[in-house]
């Protein structure tokens, strides 16, 4: 299953052993997501580097789960930015709904001003537990 992962859950796998970090780590699912996650990672890398005990279980954390995420550049999903613009009220939620439009796939948030449109889907963490069968 191919899916665009917002920010939130991706933040939420990065900050504890939860089941958003298990989805992460699956081998059931392609995560993509906008170069834009890297910029809201790193505008907010301070606050969360605070949260680990020490920088380099932090790094680690941050390297081995970026691996498992596909960074998608600007230029790949700019021509659906208008469509995007059109469905989501955040400006800074535009990037992920314009790269779903692009490969075609849900976004994977827990944002629920997502689901207030029709055109893409969106699955919740709870929804991917049970579509994908973790425990």
């Amino acid at each position: 299953m191919i899916l665009v992962i917002d920010a939130n859950p991706f933040i939420a796998g990065f900050l504890r052993n939860s089941t958003s970090r298990q989805i992460i780590l699956s081998e059931k699912i392609l995560l993509y997501s906008p170069d834009w996650l890297i910029d809201e990672f790193e505008r907010n890398e301070y606050e969360l580097m605070e949260r680990f005990l020490d920088s380099a279980r932090f790094f680690e954390t941050k390297k081995v789960l970026f691996k498992f995420v596909k960074i998608v550049p600007k230029q790949e999903y700019s021509k659906y930015m208008e469509e995007a613009s059109k469905l989501i009220k955040h400006t800074k939620d535009v990037p992920y709904f314009a790269l779903a439009l692009s490969l075609n796939c849900p976004i994977w948030s827990d944002e629920k001003s997502f689901k207030q449109q029709s055109k893409v889907k969106v699955l919740s963490t709870e929804e991917l537990v049970k579509l994908l069968k973790f425990s």
